[in-house]
């Protein structure tokens, strides 16, 4: 599928199930799932594919990233019996990128975004590291980058690293995960090729985890238990959050 009816994510955004923001130049639209689809658990083919999805006025698709894909252990994640591949869990920032070209050809330009927005401080960064890298994307992919960035840190500690690094390029017509990388300047994903559940679910410090994805292209996130409590912590943090903490003798 390349094309998206605008009329209808306009009326589940009315519903309040996405939200969207415009491109500031260009007739370019990002869609996101709200928080309301995330708690009461509302998904359809369309709040998951709206996970930084973008169109044009037309409703042509000019981005595709993943899915929503759920965490191990969720009531929507049934593992299939087929192999797969494990890759890191990186604790950063989605970053998007595509060439976008109008009808006419009078314009092409590289267009970066994170997950909501063309104009966010992430956006910003990712754009200046892309330009530092001297890459430019292909038109019809959308390449996937995570954001590693200290002023951006969110629990687990990368140091003073500043890069993108590649994840995946899909297809944007077909949704289809193809195998392209995004020039020399840019790290991919570090990727395990011999691990076992056991290992899978073995925690490691100072990590968020690990995507493993099937050969059928289903994607589950397996996260380590001290990043989950962590998480937990920071999300309702307060005074007392922190005394809870130091009275159940637990590392803060």
């Amino acid at each position: 599928m390349q094309t998206l009816n605008p009329e209808r994510l306009e009326e589940y955004r009315d519903r309040g199930l996405l939200k969207s923001a415009r491109h500031p130049e260009l007739p370019l639209t990002i869609w996101n799932y709200t928080d309301k689809v995330q708690y009461d658990r509302l998904w359809d083919d369309l709040t998951s594919m709206c996970r930084g999805l973008v169109i044009d006025d037309g409703g042509k698709i000019w981005a595709r990233p993943f899915a929503k894909f759920f965490n191990y252990g969720e009531p929507d994640v049934v593992l299939p019996d087929e192999p797969f591949t494990v890759t890191e869990k990186l604790d950063g920032s989605l970053i998007i990128v595509f060439r976008y070209q109008s009808a006419d050809g009078s314009i092409e330009r590289d267009v970066v975004a994170s997950r909501g927005s063309f104009t966010s401080r992430h956006a910003a960064e990712g754009t200046g590291l892309l330009a530092a890298g001297g890459w430019n994307p292909a038109l019809g992919l959308t390449y996937l980058f995570e954001l590693i960035h200290p002023e951006y840190r969110i629990i687990v500690d990368y140091g003073e690293r500043r890069e993108l690094v590649h994840l995946a390029t899909i297809d944007t017509a077909t949704g289809v995960e193809i195998d392209v990388d995004a020039g020399p300047y840019f790290p991919s994903v570090p990727t395990y090729k011999a691990l076992s559940w056991d290992d899978i679910l073995r925690a490691r410090p100072n990590a968020e985890g690990y995507v493993v994805r099937f050969d059928s292209g289903l994607r589950v996130k397996v996260k380590h238990d001290e990043y989950v409590r962590l998480a937990r912590v920071m999300a309702h943090l307060s005074d007392r959050t922190i005394w809870d903490v130091f009275r159940n003798g637990e590392s803060i």
